[in-house]
């Protein structure tokens, strides 16, 4: 059965508050959160969608001697889109080779699934026509062929004769999440397996206090 990608967690943050927004406290917090949107944060392993709830838990914000900055606890809730590993998802096939399948979850968030994560038993890899056309031929007569067609294909189920077609969505296990950082931009991408019979797997545990509402 396919499995929830999201979730809402309860934080406590030590804010740092700029003096600017001393005469709106909240706005400046807002501020503060808002910075988190679509951003992974990796002791919580997901990608904060939106937040609400917020609330000072401090009677009143402490201005050390050395900074001229506020600082107070808050806590507030997090919409976090986070996939657990081992759980069974689905996403829409963008792209397939014979070295990996690339699929796309809610049009905003990427899924790659490697070779070694496709069981060979269960699924095989045809070429594209193009390929099949060409060593039909006969070397005599050869024919030629689009260089953008080669190593084009499609995978297929053994069993039932059924191609994986881009554009259709595809069930997956999650076996991991891999976060990079490129140049100003921030991509986390899904390693998911077609296999998706029993395997143990574990999740780092968070060391942020968080916990699940």
């Amino acid at each position: 059965m396919v499995s929830s990608t999201f979730k809402e967690v309860t934080v406590e943050y030590y804010i740092h508050l700029a003096p600017v927004f001393f005469g709106n406290v909240t706005h400046g917090i807002k501020e503060i959160f808002g910075a988190l949107v679509m951003k992974y944060v990796p002791e919580l392993g997901g990608i904060v969608l939106a937040f609400s709830n917020l609330r000072v838990l401090s009677p009143g914000q402490y201005i050390l001697e050395d900074t001229p900055y506020g600082h107070f606890w808050v806590r507030g809730n997090l919409l976090l889109w986070a996939p657990e590993i081992g759980c069974i998802s689905s996403a829409t096939v963008t792209m397939q080779s014979a070295g990996h399948i690339r699929l796309r979850m809610y049009d905003t968030f990427d899924v790659i699934i490697p070779v070694k994560e496709i069981p060979r038993d269960v699924y095989g890899w045809t070429d594209s026509e193009a390929i099949h056309q060409l060593l039909r031929t006969d070397t005599n007569s050869l024919q030629p062929v689009e260089l953008s067609n080669l190593g084009q294909g499609v995978w297929f189920n053994k069993s039932t004769g059924d191609c994986i077609e881009t554009g259709s969505d595809l069930e997956f296990k999650v076996i991991k999440m891999k976060f990079e950082i490129k140049g100003d931009a921030e991509e986390t991408v899904i390693i998911g397996s077609l296999d998706i019979g029993e395997r143990e797997m574990q999740s780092d545990p968070g060391s942020m206090s968080a916990s699940n509402e």
